[in-house]
């Protein structure tokens, strides 16, 4: 996962955004906190509403970061109603994601929804939806840069007009993602 997901500083309001109230921020040595954070998960907190600010992408066992196509050099991005593209990086909210759970096959989630990454290899369909554990939102990251779905054997693809879908592997570009 070194190479492939890159870890980067995230902004102080996409953690506000995703991870206030979960437990999964650390609050820095030199904020004195009295009482705890009780903001929902979805609910859009402003920086200073806040309280924290995070230098670091790590939280806790999981790294979030971005997941950029090899190809287009475009991000992995979710839009409304679960549409999942890419689209030119702006290391928002809605282009930041974490794999959740141990080592091989696991779920991708997105730290703006708090939804994970689905699929469905009939269609080729790829959104994502609230987060069940099930094989379709199973998914490995393999050490040539292919993602894989476990329900479908298949790999997270893209295009040049921002299209994400299931395809079976190819080894080229567009299905390696770094």
């Amino acid at each position: 996962m070194r190479n492939r997901i890159h870890t980067t500083l995230m902004s102080m309001a996409v953690m506000a955004t995703a991870a206030v109230g979960t437990g999964l921020v650390p609050t820095p040595a030199s904020a004195a906190v009295t009482a705890p954070i009780t903001v929902a998960p979805a609910a859009q907190a402003t920086l200073a509403e806040s309280g924290f600010t995070m230098e670091s992408a790590t939280i806790g066992a999981q790294a979030a970061g971005y997941v950029r196509n090899k190809a287009t050099n475009r991000c992995l991005e979710q839009g409304n109603n679960g549409h999942v593209f890419t689209s030119l990086c702006h290391y928002g909210p809605t282009q930041t994601w974490t794999w959740v759970g141990g080592e091989g096959y696991r779920p991708l989630m997105n730290w703006h929804s708090q939804e994970c990454l689905d699929g469905t290899a009939a269609t080729g369909s790829v959104y994502t939806l609230s987060c069940n554990g099930g094989d379709y939102q199973k998914w490995q990251l393999g050490v040539a840069g292919h993602i894989t779905q476990r329900q479908s054997v298949q790999n997270l693809d893209s295009n040049w007009a921002g299209s994400v879908y299931l395809s079976p592997q190819n080894r080229g570009d567009y299905q390696m993602w770094y």
